[in-house]
């Protein structure tokens, strides 16, 4: 169970379809040319056009319209009958992903519908429409289902992603110079809403819970929390992020005398040579001013 926070930043998680599509053209790269064999026919499959291949994301599910072409091939005596159709397969994956950020895709076979219904090219025969579907469904659905599964599970690896992110674009990234201060983040925990379906795009609202520092000096760089997962029902309205500063007293003192040398006070330019700080029960500033 997730605690509700205020300390959210929120952000908006942009998946291409393209980048679906091709993933889809990876898993099913060797469907071209494969051939099954039904009630004395040889079916010989293929991928149809890319831009029948349909992709939705709705709620924590992926949907999927595939596109499969086939021909079939009869013998008769001397002859043979021949045929061609094409149906499309409707799958849906639900994205199980644990608290731990561990996903387990689960695909599984909606339906299907003919979009070219089998039809004889050479030949006279009664097609057995319900046989070929059947077979179709049974060897596509058994071997795409676990195929797809696996590819998603190798694809998403949320942990892996979260700590390459931050170790290469928020440990130690310098944000400004002279002064220098550098900025590192941590993530704790990632609500997650339901996500919504674009022409081109699968969008997801996202509530990040950061630890934020900015510092002076450079962090070593240590073993990260791993963060949180959590699907929410409802949006976080509002979000906010807090920011730690963190100074030491030789940037204070750096950042005081840059701004106090040479500044005019009563006609009489400041000359230091040296800036010290301490802390007891206040803060402590000393200036070493040249006469």
């Amino acid at each position: 169970m997730h605690t509700q926070q205020e300390n959210l930043l929120q952000v908006t998680f942009r998946l291409s379809k393209n980048t679906l599509y091709d993933l889809f053209s990876q898993v099913l790269h060797d469907l071209d040319g494969r051939v099954l064999q039904v009630d004395g026919m040889k079916l010989t499959l293929s991928l149809g056009d890319k831009d029948q291949l349909s992709i939705q994301g709705v709620g924590q599910k992926l949907s999927y319209i595939v596109p499969v072409r086939f021909q079939f091939v009869k013998p008769a005596g001397l002859f043979s009958i021949e045929g061609t159709g094409e149906i499309a397969i409707h799958l849906s994956t639900m994205l199980h992903i644990s608290e731990d950020m561990d996903v387990s895709p689960k695909t599984e076979l909606v339906g299907y519908h003919w979009s070219v219904a089998p039809s004889i090219q050479l030949g006279t025969m009664d097609v057995p429409v319900e046989s070929l579907a059947d077979c179709m469904i049974r060897h596509l659905s058994a071997s795409w289902i676990h195929t797809m599964d696996e590819e998603l599970s190798k694809q998403l690896h949320l942990q892996e992603l979260i700590s390459q992110s931050i170790a290469q674009y928020a440990h130690n990234k310098l944000i400004h110079s002279q002064p220098d201060l550098f900025v590192n983040v941590c993530v704790f925990q990632i609500l997650a809403n339901s996500m919504m379906d674009t022409t081109d795009e699968i969008l997801l609202d996202l509530w990040l819970e950061l630890g934020v520092k900015v510092s002076d000096k450079e962090i070593p760089f240590g073993v990260q929390q791993k963060s949180r997962f959590y699907w929410v029902n409802t949006g976080i309205t509002s979000p906010t992020q807090q920011i730690e500063l963190e100074y030491s007293y030789e940037g204070l003192a750096e950042l005081l005398a840059d701004y106090l040398n040479g500044l005019d006070i009563g006609g009489k330019k400041v000359e230091l040579s040296g800036v010290s700080l301490g802390y007891q029960q206040q803060l402590e500033i000393k200036l070493d001013m040249i006469a």
